[in-house]
C-alpha cells in the first residue's frame, strides 16, 4: 500500500511538473509573441 500511495505521488509530481513545464512554455511564447507585436506597431 505505502509503495502504491508513493507511485501515485510520483505520477502526480511529474504531471505537474510537465504542467508548469507547458505553462512556462506558453508564458515564454506570450511574452515573445507580445514583444514582437509591439515591436511591430512601433515599427
Amino acid at each position: 500500500m505505502e509503495s502504491k500511495m508513493s507511485q501515485q505521488n510520483t505520477k502526480a509530481n511529474s504531471l505537474a511538473a510537465q504542467q508548469n513545464a507547458a505553462r512556462a512554455i506558453c508564458k515564454h511564447a506570450l511574452d515573445v509573441a507580445n514583444n514582437t507585436f509591439e515591436g511591430v506597431v512601433l515599427w
